[in-house]
């Protein structure tokens, strides 16, 4: 059964700050643009949300985000949610948007391993489907006043580190800050340990510093609940929502429910062909393979 997606309608109900005209304005700018794809109003009100409604702002991210989608076709092409990757990589990784808001009315996002078997573990179809779950996200649940999330490193082992590919994370972490049409308010990571440190050792880097500065970590939930209220988390954390599996099973249905939607998606890029003007030259933000040297943790 396909997911019900929100409608524009009650998002201009919902969200006072959404202008019509602001929407429109965004559309025309696009018209003008033959190298970006056509896209609905929604995603026009998302982007505009994900901006705080500023039009330049708006402009700058629609142009990353298509840009970056022809650019980095190893995470926004060949992303069926059946096929065997994609298969592994839903059960690998735990990607759920949690039922209830924060009482800051921000939405929390829960990442963490689901198989811990570092020889399931491929960080490029993981960033698949970290992203098709986010592709989705919009859609289903409307314009958010924030996102924060949480990741919880238990399971996390030396060897899912060591297996990381140092460009794929630089470059999608450069599209997480340039370009994904969400508010990220705060990164909570839970049940620190000396590995997530490491892990953190190798992101950090490709963080800028207003990203860098609302990572909060815990070493248990006890710390966390200070900041995220216990209720909204599921059972097995202590809170009141549905058991962890039920719900990823649920985030899975949607995806998998979804997946023409998903499918249709990718053809959703910049058509260089018809740019009228000179695109950016991704090569000099993210260097090219090879460039990197043997990676080494502290």
């Amino acid at each position: 059964m396909v997911t019900e997606f929100v409608t524009l309608e009650d998002e201009y109900e919902r969200k006072p700050d959404l202008k019509r005209e602001s929407v429109e304005m965004i559309k025309n700018w696009m018209n003008k643009q033959p190298h970006l794809p056509k896209i609905s109003d929604l995603d026009i009100a998302l982007f505009l949300n994900s901006c705080y409604f500023k039009l330049e702002p708006t402009k700058i991210c629609i142009e990353n985000y298509y840009n970056l989608r022809d650019h980095c076709p190893e995470f926004f092409s060949k992303r069926d949610p059946f096929s065997s990757e994609m298969q592994q990589a839903l059960k690998t990784g735990i990607i759920l948007d949690f039922n209830k808001t924060t009482k800051e009315n921000s939405l929390a996002v829960l990442l963490r391993l689901g198989d811990t078997n570092p020889d399931h573990f491929n960080i490029t179809d993981i960033i698949k489907r970290i992203d098709l779950m986010v592709t989705i996200l919009g859609p289903r649940r409307g314009l958010q006043d924030g996102h924060i999330l949480i990741f919880d490193s238990a399971g996390l082992q030396l060897t899912h580190v060591f297996k990381l590919n140092i460009i794929a994370l630089k470059k999608y972490l450069y599209f997480v800050q340039e370009a994904m049409p969400i508010r990220l308010k705060a990164v909570h990571i839970v049940n620190v340990s000396g590995i997530t440190e490491k892990f953190l050792n190798v992101v950090k880097p490709f963080l800028k510093k207003e990203i860098s500065d609302i990572i909060y970590m815990h070493k248990n939930m006890e710390s966390l609940i200070k900041a995220i209220p216990l209720e909204i988390f599921p059972r097995e954390y202590g809170g009141c929502d549905d058991a962890l599996l039920t719900l990823h099973g649920e985030s899975v249905k949607i995806i998998e429910d979804n997946a023409d939607f998903l499918l249709e998606n990718e053809k959703l890029k910049t058509d260089e062909s018809k740019r009228m003007g000179k695109r950016t030259n991704y090569d000099n933000i993210f260097g090219v393979e090879g460039s990197f040297k043997k990676l080494e943790l502290d």
